[in-house]
């Protein structure tokens, strides 16, 4: 088995992902985006890359306790497009949009 980077979207998982979300629709539809993303930065190698890249603390205010990995452009942005792809998975869910907050800056981020 190859080994995955953590910046590369996992398509053997995610395999016609396109076709699914097509067939789906309203809360169902967001329930497997939010799903997807979700189970994507759950991985191991994800977050130690994400949270290497942001040295352990903070993005905003440095603390380093109660930490979580946050999409700097929201999951729900995806919601009201009528197609979503797989490029746009895997845009929401690159590196470059994923950040480490604390509890508390996550929860006075608004989006």
């Amino acid at each position: 088995m190859a080994r995955m980077k953590a910046d590369s979207f996992d398509f053997d998982l995610y395999w016609r992902t396109e076709e699914k979300l097509e067939r789906k629709t309203g809360e169902t539809r967001n329930r497997l985006i939010r799903g997807m993303s979700g189970s994507y930065i759950k991985k191991e190698n994800v977050r130690k890359v994400i949270f290497k890249k942001n040295e352990n603390k903070c993005c905003h205010c440095g603390i380093t306790k109660n930490l979580s990995i946050d999409h700097i452009i929201p999951v729900h942005t995806l919601y009201n497009k009528q197609y979503v792809s797989m490029d746009d998975l895997k845009r929401i869910n690159h590196l470059d949009n994923l950040q480490v907050l604390c509890k508390s800056c996550n929860s006075r981020k608004t989006n």
